[in-house]
């Protein structure tokens, strides 16, 4: 990762901004040069997963050993 990048983590960057570390302008100018990747993420039905996992003995089996736990 780019060090850079660690000024602009979504996590920090309101932070970074009202102390000055960053302005406005060059946050800006940072998402404007980061890829737009809304095409590439994959949606993941975590219903389907259950359903699928309800169907496996072996999962069925290792979750109720973790919730006996």
């Amino acid at each position: 990762m780019d060090p850079r990048e660690w000024l602009f983590d979504k996590r920090v960057i309101r932070r970074n901004l009202e102390r000055g570390v960053l302005t406005w302008k060059s946050y800006k100018e940072y998402m404007k040069s980061t890829p737009n990747l809304v095409d590439e993420y994959e949606v993941i039905d975590l219903e389907a997963k259950d359903e699928e996992e309800a169907d496996d003995p072996e999962a069925t089996e290792a979750a109720e050993e973790i919730a006996e736990e």
